[in-house]
């Protein structure tokens, strides 16, 4: 079956098309996902492994991570890689959830190794030469290969089992450890082997914590480090000069994990820990310093490329590199790993946005951001744009302006109020409001320069403020979970017939929709008078944007639909893990971005798939589809009469209009002058609407 698909940032009709509805995440980069391990040869060359929601991936830079390029990357949510390690510059492998995958060419091409038969993740690969290797993982499996991994061997390995091992390291081909813990009481183990893994010693240091990492730097001196204990005892550090026979406890004060440790020599030492901290140490392990990595989420894996220079990675795509062993860092590829609560552009390039008191700026299109200081220090934390003009609200009861795009702005005061206002919005230059808890509603006339108090009662707390126009406008009260209208610009307000109401939407005067704490979408099409419930929601609680009258998305949590058809159907289910989806904005109809937590912000490059031919399963037939000069619209007889025929494009626009038809149940009109392209014909009859797609060759 061929198909055709729209894409909306260019305008253009393509055929045979294979593309995806889909909105693309541009920050943070490479990647929003966990990141579980990294290595790096040098510099500029290295590999992180992580996972995200049906997204496991290995990703190279060659180029210190100014880009990465994704070299293999699985499909299967529950199937993480989680563990990456390379003997020399191209040889290398990796291994996650029942998999290991090996290279001999620095990743260019990655082949799967021949697995025993286990159901287990695993959580660490180490090689001591190119033929000797180990990995360990979950359910107290321990694998060792002799053949470069053609095959692996189970050396011990329990279905049943809650023992993990989380990290494997030998100082030669006999002698080794492996470090893990039980999930479910946090019990630490340590196993040493003597004959290269064919059998395993509890070495434990009693009592222990989950043990995380182990690292050698000599056949005498090693380190372990693990997490704490549930009753907040300090981290778990040991440290051995004597092979592994005897391990000393140093002291951590109350750190509660560490994550990975690494020495690069007798004195010079690494630590992550769970709290976003690196403690480095430069006599041994004598005393230790540490310093905190911007951002906000754990840190995983450590990788030296030279005895100062590192890479680490964690949570949410988090990547930091230190040039100075460990002093300070800097972030490598995303800019910010804050979470973004709003966002707003004058054009592609040039955009504001705020993330829980933070104002951040952007000069190319989201792909990266800055922490502003144009509108100095102060907390900005509401924003609204419109062309060129935009309004930003902060902590200290000031509203700055532009009405440049940001080219010169001025500072505002608006009315106090007993807490920080819930929404705000500009009809016009002059026209605006804001809202808030306690009844609170001011107004403007004059552009921001003086505000008239419109207050309700205060049992009202409100939010979703939208005016169309000076007199006409809607808010929901969170307290009552009730829509209020007024049409006199908001002297009056009174309540609409609509309950459980969550967030609300108007594309027009007339056009609105209403998503309800039960997942429910209704609209109406008399400004509010009455509504029907057209949808059922099943990913939860979430809120709708139109840029047309039938284009909308639908936006829940961290997932996205769309839909083509003013909101009976929706389609495509997007899913962006290990983020929650905070705000969308449309520059127009073609361009939009999505802004959430851990510095999310994704583009829109929205495809509308066709069928060639349509099955219209209706009363309503529309024939040929395709069409080039003519298309006949046929209503089965006994439905009633067609009475009005429109043709509008994916934004909405209406292209033709045959209103007052006279031929009772069918109707033909002249498609040769338009665009080659989709387009919707929305048919009324005497008895119902319809809107189908219709493609034009």
């Amino acid at each position: 079956m061929k198909k055709v698909f729209f894409l909306i940032v260019a305008i253009t009709i393509y055929h045979n098309l294979t593309s995806q509805n889909q909105w693309h995440q541009i920050h943070p980069y490479p990647t929003l996902n966990n990141l579980y391990d990294v290595h790096f040869n040098s510099e500029e060359e290295g590999w992180i492994i992580g996972n995200g929601h049906f997204q496991s991936s290995i990703m190279y830079t060659n180029d210190a991570g100014a880009t990465w390029d994704t070299q293999i990357s699985g499909q299967d949510e529950d199937a993480p890689y989680t563990s990456i390690f390379f003997i020399d510059d191209h040889e290398g492998w990796a291994a996650g959830w029942k998999c290991i995958f090996h290279t001999t060419d620095k990743g260019n091409t990655w082949e799967s190794q021949q697995m025993p038969d286990i159901y287990a993740i695993l959580e660490d690969v180490f090689f001591i030469n190119h033929s000797i290797g180990w990995a360990v993982g979950e359910r107290n499996t321990i694998l060792k290969t002799t053949d470069g991994g053609e095959s692996w061997n189970i050396m011990q390995y329990s279905f049943g089992s809650d023992m993990r091992f989380y990290s494997v390291r030998f100082y030669n081909e006999l002698t080794g450890f492996v470090v893990g813990g039980r999930s479910y009481d946090s019990y630490g183990i340590l196993l040493k082997t003597n004959d290269g893994g064919e059998t395993w010693v509890d070495v434990s240091p009693q009592p222990s914590y989950a043990l995380t990492s182990v690292t050698f730097i000599d056949t005498l001196t090693g380190w372990i480090c693990g997490q704490g204990g549930t009753a907040g005892q300090p981290a778990e550090l040991y440290k051995t000069t004597d092979g592994g026979q005897t391990w000393i406890k140093k002291q951590t004060e109350n750190y509660t994990r560490f994550n990975d440790i690494h020495f690069v020599d007798q004195d010079t030492g690494m630590i992550l820990d769970a709290n976003n901290r690196v403690f480095t140490t430069l006599n041994g392990g004598i005393s230790w310093d540490y310093t905190y990595t911007s951002g906000a989420w754990d840190l995983k894996s450590l990788s030296f490329w030279d005895n100062n220079g590192c890479y680490s990675v964690g949570y949410n795509g988090r990547i930091v590199k230190s040039s100075d062993g460990g002093l300070t860092w800097g972030n490598v590829g995303q800019s910010i790993d804050g979470n973004f609560t709003s966002v707003g552009f004058f054009n592609s390039d040039n955009g504001f946005a705020t993330g829980y008191s933070i104002l951040y700026r952007t000069e190319n299109g989201g792909h990266s951001w800055t922490f502003d200081t144009i509108l100095g220090s102060t907390e900005y934390y509401l924003t609204y744009f419109s062309g060129q003009r935009a309004y930003m609200l902060n902590r200290d009861f000031k509203m700055a302006k532009t009405s440049n795009a940001g080219e010169i702005w001025v500072l505002l005061d608006i009315p106090l109020s007993t807490s920080y206002y819930n929404d705000l919005q500009f009809v016009n230059e002059n026209s605006g409001y804001l809202c808030g808890n306690d009844g609170v509603l001011k107004k403007t006339s004059d552009g921001g320069i003086t505000w008239e108090d419109k207050s309700l009662s205060s049992d009202h707390n409100l939010t979703c403020l939208q005016f169309i126009n000076e007199d006409l406008g809607w808010m929901v009260d969170m307290n009552s979970k009730t829509l209020i209208k007024s049409q006199d610009g908001g002297d009056t307000w009174s309540d609409l017939a609509l309950s459980n109401v969550h967030r609300l939407f108007f594309l027009n005067e007339n056009i609105g929709y209403v998503t309800t704490y039960d997942s429910k979408l209704f609209k109406t099409i008399d400004a509010g008078n009455t509504w029907t419930e057209i949808y059922d929601f099943t990913q939860g609680v979430g809120s709708v944007y139109f840029t047309g009258e039938f284009v909308g998305w639908y936006i829940s949590g961290a997932s996205v639909q769309y839909t083509y058809d003013g909101g009976t159907t929706w389609q495509d289910y997007q899913y962006f893990a290990y983020t929650s989806i905070n705000y969308i904005f449309f520059l127009d109809d073609n361009q939009g971005w999505l802004a959430g937590d851990a510095g999310f912000v994704a583009t829109c490059d929205f495809t509308v798939d066709m069928d060639d031919e349509i099955n219209n399963k209706t009363p309503i037939s529309v024939f040929p589809n395709p069409g080039r000069e003519y298309v006949n619209i046929r209503q089965d007889y006994g439905k009633g009469k067609i009475i009005d025929v429109k043709l509008f494009n994916l934004q909405g626009q209406e292209i033709m209009h045959f209103p007052h038809l006279s031929e009772p149940n069918s109707f033909r009109f002249n498609v040769s002058g338009l665009q080659i392209g989709a387009y919707f014909i929305k048919v009324t009859t005497e008895q119902r609407e319809q809107t189908i797609k219709i493609i034009v060759e």
